[in-house]
């Protein structure tokens, strides 16, 4: 007696993926979105906040299909819907090779970023406390045994039980010229926002001598590979990524002029004034403005008032040639970068990290 056998054919547990123009392919799980896969694998793709809110990791599929059932694309038009483009932190890939082009600028990379893939550490939490009416500032301390690097304008996700997504928050410190925590610390500012179970937990729980879980690094905000003067713009704790930035900059004796222009609700809130000012006394091409806008001004007074999109052309009336480093809420980074193409700067120099605070 004879038996016809079939052949089981396994399916495929990745893909391969290929950047239109790019010249570069690699491969990706199909168990995950394919900004975190790709992360994975060591290669940069443009992205910001990984929630879907920003719009940073729009893709459009050449070739091959992705899993567009993710019901959080709010910012994609339907525009975008008809002409293939999604959201790459959102969807995976189905099909066992895939081409995409993404539509905002790619990344450098680098052998370095390799050897950042995300991972699990457990740390001792060494600083806890208040700095502002809105924000505690958290200090983690990373074991000697752990090898860590990142680079300046990276994050970490908070893993905490019960809430989830994660939440990330940037490091406010540059690390050393070999990629490690100076003096084996990482520092965050965490804004406590009322609707965010996250930053609420770690606003009354979390406290000194507390050991947690982070995850990461994540981001690739960097620095524009173009030697240009640089105008950085921030809002609330985005001054951590651009702090982050704008130390590394320094460190490599740069000659052209950076100015930070940080926007805070009122004094109460202001934060790392004493880090700018460090770097203001430190270095000839570094400045710094403050702005407050919800305080009613005051003629002797050093601050600035108003909204950064509404003073900023008593600053500069011409931002052609500049590098453009902007972070903050998603409605502060749309509102800049109008606003500074309107004074003329590029689209291609413009650089920005967007948060999400409602997890």
């Amino acid at each position: 007696m004879f038996y016809k056998m079939e052949k089981l054919v396994k399916a495929s547990k990745n893909s391969d993926i290929s950047l239109h123009k790019k010249n570069l392919v690699y491969s990706i799980r199909k168990d995950k979105n394919i900004v975190q896969s790709s992360i994975e694998s060591g290669i940069k793709l443009p992205y910001s906040c990984r929630s879907g809110v920003c719009g940073t990791c729009k893709a459009r599929l050449i070739s091959g299909e992705v899993s567009k059932n993710n019901s959080i694309n709010h910012v994609l038009t339907q525009e975008d819907k008809n002409e293939n483009i999604f959201l790459a932190c959102q969807e995976n890939a189905v099909s066992d090779s895939i081409e995409i082009d993404v539509l905002s600028p790619l990344p450098i990379q680098s052998n370095l970023y390799k050897d950042m893939t995300p991972k699990k550490i457990f740390a001792e939490v060494i600083i806890a406390r208040q700095i502002s009416p809105i924000v505690k500032e958290i200090g983690i301390s990373i074991s000697k045994n752990i090898k860590f690097i990142y680079q300046a304008g990276m994050n970490m996700e908070f893993v905490i039980p019960g809430i989830e997504p994660n939440r990330e928050y940037s490091i406010i410190d540059s690390p050393n010229k070999n990629g490690f925590p100076i003096n084996g610390i990482l520092r965050f500012l965490i804004a406590c926002h009322k609707n965010s179970k996250a930053s609420n937990h770690i606003k009354k729980a979390i406290k000194v001598g507390d050991i947690i879980t982070l995850y990461g690094p994540f981001g690739n905000f960097s620095l524009p590979k173009k030697n240009k003067p640089i105008l950085a713009l921030s809002a609330g704790t985005g001054i951590s990524p651009i702090l982050s930035l704008l130390q590394s900059k320094l460190k490599r004796k740069s000659n052209k002029n950076i100015m930070l222009v940080s926007s805070f609700r009122d004094r109460n809130e202001v934060l790392l004034m004493d880090e700018m000012q460090k770097l203001d006394l430190s270095n000839n091409i570094f400045s710094f403005k403050i702005t407050l806008t919800r305080e009613k001004p005051k003629r002797e007074s050093r601050f600035l008032y108003g909204r950064i999109p509404n003073i900023l052309q008593k600053i500069y009336s011409n931002l052609n040639g500049h590098n453009i480093l902007i972070a903050g809420s998603p409605q502060f980074v749309q509102d800049c970068t109008t606003k500074v193409m309107l004074l003329g700067a590029k689209r291609n120099y413009i650089f920005s990290d967007s948060f999400n605070y409602k997890i």
